[in-house]
């Protein structure tokens, strides 16, 4: 075979490289960047499998976001061949720590499911483990050969590759923390129900205990080793067969008797309980003097039951309605210890963190509907479009001076 074609088969092979690796980096990144709480919260299952349980929270924030902008950034270096030498290492030293942890998930089940994309793709242990070997295998042959290939962008102009591709994580992150994700793969997504009607019947729910904290399971939806059973239970489930189940202080299934499919619902959802942590409460009363002259309904639903349910409503004193649900079935309809969700004819038209929520709204007729959720799509294609955008006026310039005539006499003469 010619020495030319050889090189053409070699520059074909470390481009399928480049882009093979960068798309799971990039995509992992991405999905961690978008649901910085949901990453959060997986930390949260990885260090109570391990027995950690006094890393504040900042720390595991700070560390999850990081890792989301460090795994973007190594994607799109490794996709255009920014930093020859260097990325191919970073992705080494990446590999070499998780590798070694997903056998040790496959092979000890610490964890059901590592996390590595979020919600947006869930892989078995064993398929998150093979898909690192070969992963691994990639960015190895990477490490011997990437140098010898051009990248897509010059060396000047890769500083702001890397700033461009550090800041769009970042401002996902940042935005998905504070508002709600910018992308819900959840099955509580804008324009679903939270109930969906059924025939009724019962529903047999698993009762778990984690640190002092019971949790009810369904039997699709077991929890990790780091749960203790505690018992099974029998709940009747009325006219909702699907969704997430409220009930009331007394532990009675109450779903159809509170979800209004005819009018508009305004829902404090309290996730992670604190009954001492009086945070935003007033907003809260607000909203809820509000809603009552605005004609909907609020209530608030709590992923938390017993002492604790009895000691938060003790130190506030609602005046609304006050449900308990499963804190898991919770997380999975809101990121963050406490949110709102609007909800009309029974279908979620938005929802949005509380310390997030603009109190100038409580002040317009009409502002509570107003709101526009986060996860509509748009402010995230927007964030995509500008950092596209700035990629290509970074190639642009870039490559002018490449093919400008000054440079092809340059390389001629070379």
């Amino acid at each position: 075979m010619k020495s030319g074609t050889l090189r053409r088969l070699n520059i074909a092979a470390v481009w399928a490289a480049r882009l093979a690796a960068g798309a799971v980096f990039i995509i992992s990144g991405w999905a961690k960047a978008i649901d910085p709480w949901g990453f959060v919260l997986k930390t949260g299952e990885y260090l109570a499998a391990w027995g950690i349980d006094y890393v504040p929270h900042e720390a595991i924030v700070a560390g999850c976001v990081s890792l989301a902008c460090v795994e973007f950034v190594t994607g799109v270096l490794l996709a255009t061949g920014c930093l020859r030498h260097a990325t191919p290492l970073v992705a080494t030293a990446m590999m070499a720590g998780m590798l070694p942890l997903t056998v040790y998930i496959y092979l000890y089940n610490p964890v059901d499911d590592c996390g590595c994309f979020g919600d947006f793709l869930k892989l078995s242990n064993a398929a998150t483990m093979w898909k690192n070997v070969v992963l691994t295998a990639v960015v190895v042959f990477l490490l011997v050969k990437n140098a010898g290939v051009k990248g897509l962008y010059p060396a000047p102009s890769q500083w702001l590759v890397i700033t461009a591709s550090t800041t769009l994580p970042l401002l996902m992150a940042i935005t998905g923390y504070r508002l709600q994700p910018l992308v819900d793969f959840r099955p509580y997504h804008t324009g679903t129900r939270i109930f969906a009607p059924g025939e009724g019947g019962d529903t047999e729910l698993l009762l778990y205990e984690r640190n002092g904290e019971l949790r009810r399971f369904g039997l699709d939806e077991l929890p990790d080793s780091t749960w203790t059973f505690v018992e099974e239970e029998q709940t009747a489930v009325g006219d909702f067969d699907s969704g997430i189940a409220i009930f009331n202080a007394a532990g009675e299934e109450v779903s159809d008797e509170v979800v209004n499919d005819e009018g508009r619902q305004l829902w404090l959802v309290v996730s992670t309980v604190e009954p001492k942590r009086l945070t935003y409460e007033h907003l809260v009363n607000e909203l809820n003097t509000v809603c009552q002259k605005e004609g909907i309904e609020f209530m608030a639903v709590l992923g938390s039951t017993g002492d604790t349910f009895d000691e938060w409503c003790e130190w506030r004193r609602p005046v609304y309605p006050v449900f308990t649900a499963d804190a898991t079935s919770l997380q999975q309809l809101v990121r963050g210890p406490k949110a709102l969700v609007f909800t009309r004819n029974g279908v979620i038209e938005w929802k949005i963190s509380l310390q997030s929520f603009d109190k100038a709204l409580l002040d317009t007729p009409g502002g509570i509907e107003s709101l526009e959720s986060p996860d509509s799509g748009r402010l995230h294609l927007m964030m995509i479009g500008v950092y596209l955008a700035v990629m290509i006026a970074i190639l642009i310039p870039a490559k002018a001076i490449r093919l400008s005539p000054q440079n092809k006499e340059k390389n001629t003469d070379k």
